[in-house]
């Protein structure tokens, strides 16, 4: 079964990332899934580099992966993103005690989705 150091080792050698930041992002990446454990009714956004590790998470079958959306790039949804990201920052600080590293305040276009059933009807 694949593991995410797995996933942040294929996603950081497509990316050029050193080795060591592909632990960082492993790490980081760790550290966003028990936050989206902890809060799982919250639209949560991991920071970039994050976000391609859960997408090679998502295409190797991560076991634990996250249900993944893509937010739309209205000006609407950009202002519910920018939100998503703030209280996900926050939480990190409050789980974690301390504030997230810099890689946090580049955000990704994609949120953790609602549980099944809280899915919003579709549009018309």
């Amino acid at each position: 079964m694949p593991t995410v150091v797995d996933a942040a080792v294929l996603a950081g050698s497509a990316a050029g990332w050193t080795p060591s930041h592909i632990e960082r992002v492993a790490f980081e990446y760790r550290r966003f899934v028990e936050l989206a454990t902890l809060r799982p009714r919250d639209a949560l956004v991991p920071a970039h580099d994050v976000d391609v590790v859960w997408h090679e998470c998502l295409e190797l079958g991560v076991d634990g992966t996250p249900r993944h959306a893509v937010a739309t790039s209205s000006p609407a949804s950009m202002g519910g993103a920018n939100s998503a990201a703030a209280l996900t920052r926050a939480l990190y600080r409050e789980c974690f005690g301390a504030p997230p590293p810099p890689m946090w305040m580049t955000s990704a276009g994609c949120q953790v989705d609602a549980p099944d059933g809280d899915e919003p009807p579709p549009a018309e």
